[in-house]
């Protein structure tokens, strides 16, 4: 069964580039939800449990920040990976991510092939 792997990015072209790299290279492996903002990511994971959420941090109405904070606070999601993915970030921005619950740090313009290697890290079959 393919892992579900929540995508929080408010750029189309973004997301539009994130599953294109996914449909190249991971094809059958994941199954890509889309959320907007934030809002929409908590509401998602409100009654759903992905796998991974690949969280922006720059984003309107809710930012990943936020986002974070209230998705960890759902017990059902304590122990769901979460994944930063900026390009704006400072260590500022990725230290006080960390501190609120995210697992690791992703940079744009994305790198495919550590992309694909961190992402594996998270939802490959032992």
């Amino acid at each position: 069964m393919p892992a579900t792997v929540l995508i929080v990015e408010d750029n189309p072209d973004n997301r539009l580039l994130i599953h294109m790299i996914f449909q190249r290279f991971m094809k059958n492996e994941v199954r890509l939800v889309d959320a907007e903002d934030g809002v929409e990511a908590v509401d998602y994971v409100s009654s759903n449990t992905p796998d991974l959420i690949l969280m922006d941090l720059k984003m309107p109405k809710m930012d990943g920040f936020e986002a974070i904070k209230k998705i960890r606070s759902i017990p059902s999601c304590k122990d769901i990976p979460i994944l930063v993915l900026s390009a704006q970030a400072n260590k500022a921005d990725l230290e006080r991510a960390q501190q609120i619950g995210s697992n690791g740090f992703i940079t744009k313009p994305i790198n495919i092939q550590l992309f694909i290697k961190t992402i594996q890290e998270y939802v490959s079959s032992p």
